[in-house]
């Protein structure tokens, strides 16, 4: 399933995400071995809005109806993408792959570099959180107010520590746009664009959502 037009973007965009990961480093106290890692994410969705044709009040009560479900999406796939070691794989995140559409699955691996630790996740022990926020999330309002299609922006920043002889720890940026299918009572990753940041290197992901 293909993004709607009104939001497909360039290759500029997924090149800007790339350069705004080095601005968005703040320096602050390591949270390395001091507090216990979390096993799971706990994304907070800051806006939740529904583009609707005829301006009805109902399509934005559908829309904050419907956050929950991408909220917890969004748990799942970096809980499993950066968080939980057991679910890493030595670096495959077999875990993730089911939280995209038929269609983009086979996409997830090509760009596993972009979308997750992958092998990165050979050299890491525990993944310490320090922000994780979707900054927007926007539905499109069907006439009959069903939300099958959403978009949704996000930021996730960590520290990561390291395994015996290797730096530690390891500053990790993630910034995702994520195009959003609804199959059954869940939402699905339809589309992708990525970019994570692990110290000096940066690695972009991309699927859908320009064209493809």
């Amino acid at each position: 399933m293909q993004a709607p037009t009104r939001y497909r973007s360039g290759v500029a965009a997924l090149a800007l995400m790339a350069l705004l990961l080095s601005a968005c480093r703040v320096e602050e106290p390591s949270r390395v071995g001091k507090e216990p890692a979390p096993d799971r994410a706990d994304f907070k969705i800051l806006e939740t809005r529904a583009v609707d044709s005829q301006d009805r009040p109902e399509a934005g009560q559908r829309a904050t109806e419907a956050g929950p479900a991408v909220q917890k999406l969004l748990n799942d796939f970096y809980t499993g993408a950066f968080i939980d070691p057991d679910q890493w794989g030595d670096g495959t995140h077999e875990s993730i792959k089911g939280l995209f559409t038929g269609e983009a699955q086979g996409h997830v691996g090509p760009n596993l570099g972009g979308l997750a630790l992958a092998d990165l996740a050979p050299r890491i022990d525990r993944v310490y959180p320090t922000k994780q926020e979707a900054a927007k999330l926007t539905f499109m309002a069907e006439d009959d107010l069903s939300l099958p299609i959403g978009l949704v922006n996000v930021v996730f920043e960590a520290e990561a520590e390291a395994k015996e002889g290797e730096d530690s720890p390891v500053k990790i940026i993630h910034h995702a746009i994520f195009w959003l299918a609804r199959e059954g009572d869940a939402y699905k990753i339809s589309a992708f664009q990525a970019a994570l940041s692990a110290d000096t290197e940066t690695r972009t992901a991309a699927w859908g959502g320009m064209g493809q």
